[in-house]
């Protein structure tokens, strides 16, 4: 006999401690304000939900994320639903609960305007991913500096100006960051409010912000937090925005500057040539062997996308 469960978004958040309980089961320790950071604050874009499936009993079995999103290229928009935070209970595997969750998610984006879900899976969850209907896009890969497993004794570099242009490290996002929509590829359409959530009011991590400025002009910024290990620091690009009059040799002042935080830099995600060729030119080209797939699973009759930009800002939430 099928087990039955009733699914439905949670909402009751004197029941988190029963979340994070769930997600050490599948991947990992949490605190509870994250999940309340997480679906249970604005963070500019619109609407997202926890969706939560309960067994005969009232436990809380399984859950899956929801993050209603738009992507645009030129004046194209799609409304994406990011699929995240995927977990079923270990007792439950095997019973259908993966598959009536990922199809009540299905039925709720679609009544939401998402056109498709976007998942980056694990290889635990990509074979019935693929299953279920979901198309493999191919990876999502680091580019990185070159690495240094023991730390590098270095003066650690908090602000510089060369020819006008000033660099610095803040702790805060500024308030005239800007977004460009990108010539060729898909890309999140971002916000103030959404930044300063992902960022600033983060409970589980701290970051940090590059600003390039020119007679006070904002002309780009890096979004950064540093992973210390027992010997190595990983400093993470997540987010950035560039102009692109900015010269080469201030964008290489920027790595250099972020370098000397840690033992190497990774920016982790998927890019146009144009974009890979900049990294390379400031010395983040080598490829690391940490991979995940990007999955889009289109609900309607549309010519699937086959270029994106993407960073750790909207593959991470």
């Amino acid at each position: 006999m099928m087990e039955e469960y009733k699914l439905f978004p949670f909402t009751d958040w004197s029941r988190v401690s029963e979340i994070q309980d769930l997600f050490r089961q599948g991947l990992g320790e949490t605190t509870q304000e994250y999940w309340i950071w997480k679906y249970n604050t604005e963070n500019g874009l619109s609407e997202k939900i926890l969706l939560v499936a309960e067994n005969y009993s009232g436990k809380i079995v399984g859950m899956a994320g929801l993050q209603f999103t738009e992507y645009q290229v030129n004046d194209n928009r799609l409304m994406i639903t990011q699929f995240q935070d995927l977990i079923i209970a270990p007792d439950c595997r095997g019973t259908g609960l993966m598959r009536k969750i990922y199809s009540k998610a299905m039925e709720i984006s679609k009544e939401h305007g998402s056109v498709a879900f976007m998942e980056h899976p694990n290889e635990n969850s990509l074979p019935p991913l693929l299953k279920y209907g979901a198309t493999d896009m191919g990876g999502i890969g680091s580019i990185t500096s070159k690495k240094h497993f023991f730390s590098m004794p270095r003066k650690t570099i908090y602000q510089k100006e060369i020819d006008g242009w000033n660099l610095n490290i803040l702790d805060r996002m500024p308030e005239d960051v800007f977004f460009e929509t990108h010539k060729s590829c898909y890309k999140l359409v971002k916000n103030k409010d959404f930044l300063r959530w992902r960022f600033d009011n983060n409970p589980n991590e701290k970051f940090q912000w590059v600003t390039i400025r020119k007679d006070g002009i904002l002309f780009g910024y890096f979004v950064f937090q540093t992973f210390r290990g027992r010997f190595h620091t990983a400093v993470n690009i997540y987010d950035y925005e560039i102009k692109e009059d900015i010269p080469m040799n201030i964008l290489k002042l920027v790595i250099r500057m972020l370098k000397s935080h840690g033992s190497w830099i990774s920016l982790w995600g998927r890019f146009s040539e144009e974009d890979y060729m900049m990294w390379k030119n400031v010395g983040l080209s080598n490829q690391d062997n940490r991979k995940s797939n990007f999955m889009i699973h289109l609900f309607h009759n549309l010519k699937l996308p086959t270029d994106w930009h993407l960073t750790r800002a909207d593959l991470d939430f």
